[in-house]
């Protein structure tokens, strides 16, 4: 029997939705016995948020929310902070610590401002990647997920500068205006690192950040995970042997000519950054 496309796709059971919309009241009724996160991984997208948020729940004195991504900043500010607190472990042992991983914070124009109104001492987390190979990896799992037309990288890379042309404008006038086109399509906008640490470091102190190299956190993710740790300022852990999550769709590969574009274009962006945060990564 083939089945159809609509019969193929299964409905989520309404016990399973009430039990979810029951399981969110009781949260929100709780909101404020719950704890606020101590320090927030804001991005980059593709560069390894996914595996250190997993990471980071095998530390005994880290308590992490209901799910990785909030997008409290960037997508669900409108819906207040009980909102967001509701996400978060109940307060019980003064030993412990939460924290959230949203992507898409790293990029938003007016995340870090939000996220300074609300978590001004928070701890901030950064993973930075390769930004051809973070374009790229984005790319990919955007095509994945069905939202990337272009048959190629190049194509869609030629597509974004109309794609989001506005959008960031929109954002900032905007504060209900969500841009599907700026989060997704801005493959090289959200590669520029030292244009988007420039929005955070107008808003916290350079001692609140810690800025990870995606690659060396790839090779070594226990080393890194204990820079982590101490960053937080928790006690020693062995978090055991540590395995990748989500990792990058494979498939297409990227010109080697047009690599080269991209690599001079990222040239002088990258030195901006490497300038900024005092600190230079192998990306040749």
């Amino acid at each position: 029997m083939i089945l159809s496309p609509v019969m193929k796709k299964r409905k989520t059971p309404i016990t399973v939705v009430l039990r979810n919309k029951l399981s969110e009241l009781k949260r929100r009724i709780s909101s404020d016995s719950r704890r606020m996160p101590s320090f927030v991984v804001i991005g980059t997208a593709r560069g390894g948020t996914t595996s250190l948020f997993n990471y980071l729940s095998l530390h005994p004195q880290i308590e992490m929310p209901v799910k990785k991504e909030i997008a409290f900043f960037c997508t669900h500010f409108h819906k207040g902070v009980s909102w967001y607190q509701s996400h978060f472990p109940l307060k019980r042992d003064t030993s412990m610590i939460t924290g959230e991983a949203s992507p898409y914070y790293l990029s938003h124009p007016k995340a870090a401002e939000r996220l300074k109104s609300v978590l001004p001492d928070s701890k901030i987390i950064v993973l930075l990647r390769n930004p051809i190979e973070r374009s790229f990896s984005s790319y990919k799992n955007i095509k994945k997920l069905g939202l990337e037309t272009s048959e190629t990288f190049e194509l869609a890379i030629e597509l974004e500068n109309d794609r989001t042309s506005g959008e960031e404008k929109k954002i900032v006038e905007n504060d209900s205006y969500y841009s599907s086109k700026h989060q997704h399509f801005s493959y090289l906008g959200r590669s520029i690192y030292h244009l988007e640490l420039e929005k955070w470091f107008k808003h916290f102190p350079p001692e609140q950040f810690l800025i990870i190299n995606s690659e060396s956190f790839y090779a070594d993710p226990v080393k890194t995970y204990h820079s982590v740790i101490r960053f937080l300022g928790l006690s020693e852990h062995d978090p055991g042997p540590l395995k990748p999550f989500n990792e990058s769709v494979k498939g297409e590969q990227i010109n080697s000519e047009f690599r080269k574009k991209l690599e001079a274009f990222f040239e002088p962006h990258n030195e901006k950054l490497f300038e900024m945060i005092n600190t230079r990564f192998d990306w040749k």
